[in-house]
This record gives C-alpha cells, structure tokens and sequence, in this order.
C-alpha cells in the first residue's frame, strides 16, 4: 500500500486594521520658575573658574556648590538666618 499524496495545507493571512497611536495633546505651562541655587549657580560658576583656571568644570561646580551651603542668598544656610 503506498500513502495517498500529501494535500497542501493553505494558510489564509487575516488583515488587520493599522494601528493607530493615541495623539497626546501637550499642555504649555509656561516657563519655570528658575531656583535661588539656579541662579547661583550661573552666576558663581563663572567667577569660580576664572578663580581657579585649569580645574574641570566637575570639580569647580563641585567647588561652588559647597560655597552655596554658606552662601547668603541660600534660604536654608545658616549665613541667611
């Protein structure tokens, strides 16, 4: 007895819809407020590095960032209060 021919299998693909991406709306807020250690910051940052030339610009926001904590126009420092 010899097996009957094999039959082929038909495979039908089912289309499906696209998809389609959720479209968020962005809500402008408007500009933030910029901190007091911001403002510090870019301001002392400068003066410190023409202070100290050579040092990596790591270690001199290291450097003023130390500064702030005594720093009067700190909030929190003890200097201010």
């Amino acid at each position: 007895k010899s097996a009957a021919p094999a039959t082929p299998v038909v495979v039908k693909t089912i289309k499906t819809a696209p998809k389609v991406s959720k479209v968020t709306k962005r809500v402008t807020k408007g500009a933030k407020k910029v901190s007091p250690y911001n403002k510090y910051m870019k301001a002392q940052l400068p003066i410190f590095k023409a202070k100290n030339p050579g040092i990596s610009h790591k270690e001199a926001f290291i450097g003023v960032a130390k500064e702030w904590a005594m720093a009067p126009e700190n909030p929190k420092s003890v200097a201010a209060k």
